[in-house]
């Protein structure tokens, strides 16, 4: 599986590493989301990184935002409820939380709970 980040356009969110089941993600030293070394073989390719990427900036082969994910939500209350409890752990708003991660998997390939949710 070959994965590739956009570095100009990422925003260096790591929402990709926080959800990604398989951990192939991972921050360079200089603070760049990368994908870590020999992880390419690990991934499921279940497309939960590519469905937070607000700004499209992750290619794994074999997914593509126009066939597998036409209708992800924009940036709505939802996403930035979910945003921030990767950022902070704020349980707060985990109806809004889990609202945005269920619009999300409809179009997943495999759903999985989230890490920080089980």
């Amino acid at each position: 599986m070959k994965h590739q980040i956009s570095i100009g356009s990422c925003k260096q969110c790591y929402l990709c590493i926080e959800i990604c089941p398989a951990s192939v993600y991972g921050k360079s030293e200089s603070g760049e989301t990368i994908v870590l070394p020999g992880m390419d073989e690990v991934c499921i390719v279940c497309g939960h990184c590519m469905a937070v990427c607000e700004t499209k900036s992750i290619h794994v082969d074999g997914l593509s935002y126009e066939l597998n994910f036409p209708d992800l939500p924009a940036n709505t209350a939802d996403y930035e409820s979910f945003k921030a409890f990767f950022r902070t752990g704020d349980r707060s708003e985990t109806l809004r939380i889990n609202r945005f991660r269920q619009s999300c998997c409809r179009k997943l390939l495999i759903y999985l709970p989230l890490p920080h949710m089980a």
